[in-house]
């Protein structure tokens, strides 16, 4: 469907999915950076990037086994072929399926590389059986701009924003969240306050770092290490004021396959 901020918000409508969570801890996994069968790989023509998967998946399982996560998001790039990204994007929906446990994703630079398109990607997420997925609005920025409610006891406790933070711009620098995206979350956010008559805390997942991320001081880092320089969007978009004045909370990338840090930046968890 198309967009407009002057729609009304419509919950049923606008929101793709709501998990009940009971009066339980929820636990979200976060994964990063999957790559599957990824073509860059320095000396692929030894299979080095089969190897790869080889190794990874098994460690993949026990993580998920030993988390015993109540969601699983992976943060984009969840393959690297530039062939057969669809193949590829099947095996992982088939694989995270397996878990039986709610699944959803967003796409990050590499995804869209291969004979498969995005739209053609997103039917193969929304054909799996707990893979949590929308195409969003035709004319928002990427595909898969969509939001999952969790309640308790029916009542709004935090929202999921799922944004596609694009790949690459024509000055060779990185996409990311743009004007438009943030004016739908403004939209969308105060929708959601409106309809619980409270303001609900929210968390966004996607996969460029924010210019922000350049922004984080030594004093701000609680966990974690940062082993190489922040790959943000070239172009600022302004999403984090906009987070920080709507009740956001976590803002979780992928991106750097070095840094596994986070920070608490301004009072927003990075």
């Amino acid at each position: 469907y198309d967009w407009s901020s002057e729609d009304a918000f419509d919950i049923n409508k606008h929101v793709t999915k709501t998990i009940e969570i009971g009066s339980d801890d929820f636990k979200i996994l976060c994964i990063a950076d999957i790559q599957r069968r990824n073509g860059g790989t320095a000396v692929k023509f030894l299979g080095t990037n089969l190897i790869l998967d080889w190794i990874s998946e098994p460690k993949l399982r026990k993580m998920i086994k030993n988390t015993k996560p109540d969601l699983i998001v992976t943060v984009g790039d969840n393959m690297a072929t530039k062939t057969t990204n669809d193949i590829e994007l099947k095996h992982i929906a088939d694989f995270l399926d397996s878990f039986n446990t709610p699944w959803t994703t967003i796409f990050g630079n590499h995804d869209g590389e291969g004979r498969a398109d995005k739209a053609r990607l997103c039917e193969i997420l929304m054909e799996s059986e707990y893979g949590i997925f929308e195409y969003g609005p035709n004319d928002l920025h990427g595909v898969g701009n969509f939001i999952i409610n969790l309640t308790r006891n029916s009542e709004i406790v935090y929202s999921i924003y799922m944004m596609d933070s694009g790949e690459h711009i024509s000055t060779g620098g990185y996409d990311g969240i743009n004007e438009r995206q943030v004016e739908w979350y403004k939209w969308a956010t105060n929708g959601i306050n409106q309809y619980a008559k409270k303001e609900v805390k929210n968390i966004a997942f996607f996969h460029i770092p924010l210019p922000e991320y350049n922004d984080i001081l030594e004093s701000d880092y609680i966990a974690g290490s940062k082993g190489e320089t922040i790959a943000s969007q070239e172009i600022n978009g302004g999403f984090f004021d906009a987070f920080k004045e709507n009740n956001g909370t976590h803002i979780f990338v992928g991106h750097d396959h070095a840094n596994n840090f986070y920070a608490n930046h301004e009072g927003v968890i990075l």
